[in-house]
């Protein structure tokens, strides 16, 4: 039975028009003294909690951006925004249509600056760290009591990781760019209305110190047993995770592999086996691969909704769903080509002849699923239904956000960039011969073959998670789109150096924000042609 602390929070005023509003405003609409501030975090630590859980809960919203008026089904917080970048890229394949609340994504519309789709992910991340700050500033930065210290290393986390994606999504990568204007930076003490864009060099040093001055107060609650709600909390495994996460980024290569494998030993995590992933998966977070996840049940708002959340978008049998019209997400033709028939993962996708062995005995009234939910060669089923039953109607379904696997590719990626490039081949060739492929063998050799290594198993593996835009970004790849079964009119291919490649901000807040003009955001560019 999943279990979720459900704090009731009006959240909607936290960015009526920029990302400055309502500094000193709670999650929850009241204000509070500095002076009541202070003596909340001095005698009773516990009644952050409310501003902690509208801290989470913006991660899991429906309908929490544009507002239910808007009618917009794509505003569903955080698996939407990655949504929104899967689709950008080449991996994952879906249709141009009207039903296809992503098409934007797809053919590039989204990156206008006037697109619903980079508000989104604008206001949701600063929403966040705004939620983040009231908890920060309400906490004695000097506190030696452990219980404050949880609260506060979580919220540091969590504006850490917002600020990375936010700097992964509106520039480009850290190496070779540190002096390029990313976003602007807001913390616990901003006041006014005019932020300027910080370097990528400063954001990255704002996340890193949040990091770094979190993970001891994160490690300090461990020591003391003090355990975080469930898995949709911030804990020292998770911010090891994101630290291992921003440190591959940064080229800090050791540390990243560290990191990671703190990530794993501290929480005991293990990979999915085989078996696991010869049935659709990916839906619960009690799953002992799940690092973090984002938690949902019946009676989340985002699942009552009926459509507008993940599983309606992503998940190819769920019956209350857009998929279930018929708009699937296929992986790239010629990536899937590219998996093995010994590696498991290829029955994570269904072939030419809409067959898996993953769905293959799986029926609804009798009928098979790939026929009552009209799969198209290679529909994902990765993505399990609710309880895994695929006649289930409700949507509640959790959604990752850091397994062990993804902390057990860095390790390798990191450790060959170290200059271990032998111990990185074997690390990956290990967890692929344990948990995916038998017969996978790691021909690699040099530090930038075993990266290229890792790519590919990352693009199989983390598939539809999130991290195939970032990783080309990262990694400076093209999105190539060609002789695959995409659309002929979005066959696009498109250089790592292309204005495209990033986001612009968003045009309401050159607007709001006094300290921005058109001038300062990122170059426009023509939407590219087939």
């Amino acid at each position: 039975m999943k279990y979720i602390k459900i704090a009731t929070m009006a959240f909607a005023a936290l960015l009526a028009s920029s990302c400055i509003d309502q500094l000193d405003t709670y999650p929850e609409g009241g204000t509070v003294t500095q002076d009541q501030k202070d003596d909340i975090a001095a005698h009773d630590p516990s009644k952050l909690d409310a501003d902690l859980q509208g801290m989470y809960s913006s991660f899991t919203g429906a309908m929490n951006t544009f507002g239910s008026s808007a009618n917009i089904h794509f505003d569903y917080s955080y698996p939407a925004i990655m949504m929104i970048l899967e689709n950008c890229g080449a991996d994952m394949v879906s249709k141009v249509t009207g039903y296809n609340w992503f098409s934007g994504p797809v053919n590039y519309t989204a990156k206008v600056y006037t697109s619903e789709e980079i508000k989104l992910m604008w206001v949701r991340f600063y929403s966040t760290i705004l939620a983040a700050n009231a908890v920060i500033k309400s906490v004695d930065a000097e506190t030696e009591d452990v219980n404050s210290q949880f609260y506060l290393g979580q919220a540091k986390t969590m504006r850490a990781f917002c600020y990375f994606q936010l700097a992964q999504i509106f520039q480009y990568t850290y190496q070779g760019n540190q002096d390029k204007p990313c976003v602007p930076y807001i913390d616990e003490n901003a006041e006014g209305s005019s932020f300027p864009r910080a370097t990528v060099e400063e954001i990255y040093g704002h996340v890193m110190d949040d990091l770094n001055s979190a993970l001891p107060m994160l490690e300090a609650a461990m020591n003391e047993q003090l355990e975080r709600v469930d898995k949709a909390h911030i804990d020292y495994s998770v911010a090891s995770g994101i630290r291992a996460r921003v440190n591959l980024v940064m080229g800090n290569y050791a540390q990243a592999a560290t990191d990671a494998q703190n990530a794993i030993e501290s929480g005991r995590y293990q990979p999915y086996s085989m078996d696991d992933v010869s049935v659709p998966a990916f839906n619960d977070a009690s799953a002992n691969s799940w690092i973090w996840g984002l938690i949902y049940t019946s009676e989340s708002y985002a699942v009552q909704t009926g459509i507008v959340n993940w599983p309606s978008h992503l998940c190819s049998m769920a019956r209350n769903s857009y998929t279930s019209q018929g708009v699937h997400r296929m992986i790239n033709s010629n990536l899937w080509a590219e998996i093995p028939e010994s590696d498991v993962r290829k029955g994570w996708w269904v072939d030419e002849e809409l067959s898996s062995p993953l769905t293959d005995d799986l029926t609804i009234d009798g009928t098979a699923v790939s026929k009552y939910f009209k799969f198209t060669p290679y529909t994902n089923v990765k993505f399990g239904s609710n309880d895994n039953d695929p006649a289930a109607t409700d949507n509640a379904q959790d959604y990752p956000m850091m397994r062990a696997e993804e902390m057990y590719l860095i390790m390798a990626e990191a450790q060959a960039m170290a200059g271990q490039p032998a111990v990185g081949a074997q690390t990956l060739q290990e967890f692929v011969n344990e948990y995916r492929d038998p017969d996978y063998v790691c021909t690699a050799t040099s530090a930038e073959d075993v990266r290229e290594a890792v790519w590919q198993q990352r693009r199989i593996e983390l598939w539809g998670e999130g991290f195939y835009y970032f990783d080309i970004v990262r990694l400076k790849k093209p999105i190539d789109r060609r002789n695959s079964n995409f659309e002929a009119s979005v066959q696009f291919l498109i250089e790592p150096n292309d204005p495209n490649m990033i986001f612009r901000l968003p045009q309401s807040e050159i607007q709001s924000n006094t300290a921005l003009t058109e001038e300062d955001n990122n170059p426009s560019a023509p939407l590219p042609e087939a």
